[in-house]
């Protein structure tokens, strides 16, 4: 518990005036391919835009994420109709047992409920199970609290069926409300998806995956 504080504080004293909302990249909503559990491959650049025609408060939003270390990822989001960007950073501490049934533990810092401009801290824990050799699942779930109000606490939950690894449906929760879609992953270094935001709002993410820095 000490270390898990210490890490909040540092990530704070970063983070505290950047506030604005980053769907895009929120562990709630996995249609970038890669952030219902799964950091970026270091070296690998992630370039997602979520357009949201009918929405009354953002109608885009562009998220930069990179793979900075095999245990952390960092990036950046921009609404269109915000003036501020959110930071966003993610740590692994716990890595996924491929073999077992120990998941991945990680600690987040970004905007976490769809539809607000907050600064949540949140911990997670996911897991992949391979049904056979074209399908597989992933499952996430943790607690998160806005980073200025640790007593308000909620839940995070998440469900991702992959196809092939080219076709994926996923449901999750946020705290207060559902983000179901599908996404589709035609070339590795590009994603489809297709979101209803709160189970009501249709949205469109295009995500592009770049590497920077080859093995």
């Amino acid at each position: 518990m000490k270390q898990f504080l210490i890490i909040a504080a540092v990530v704070g004293l970063i983070s505290e005036q950047v506030i604005a909302m980053n769907c895009a990249a929120c562990p709630a909503c996995p249609g970038s391919g890669h952030s219902s559990g799964s950091l970026l491959t270091p070296g690998t650049l992630s370039l997602n835009n979520l357009f949201i025609p009918n929405s009354d408060e953002e109608t885009g939003i562009i998220n930069l994420q990179a793979g900075i270390t095999s245990w952390m990822e960092g990036g950046i989001g921009f609404g269109l109709k915000r003036e501020k960007a959110v930071w966003s950073l993610r740590i692994q501490v716990v890595d996924e047992m491929d073999s077992g049934w120990r998941p991945a533990m990680l600690i987040g810092l970004g905007s976490v409920q769809t539809g607000k401009n907050d600064q949540s801290l949140y911990l997670q824990a996911a897991k992949t199970f391979t049904l056979n050799e074209k399908l597989s699942l992933r499952l996430s779930a943790g607690t998160t609290s806005l980073f200025k109000d640790f007593e308000n606490i909620s839940g995070l939950a998440g469900a991702t069926i992959s196809f092939q690894e080219k076709w994926s449906s996923f449901i999750n929760y946020d705290g207060e409300s559902i983000h179901p879609g599908i996404s589709w992953n035609p070339k590795e270094w590009l994603t489809v998806a297709g979101i209803m935001i709160e189970a009501e709002t249709p949205a469109i993410l295009a995500g592009f995956l770049y590497t920077y820095q080859k093995k």
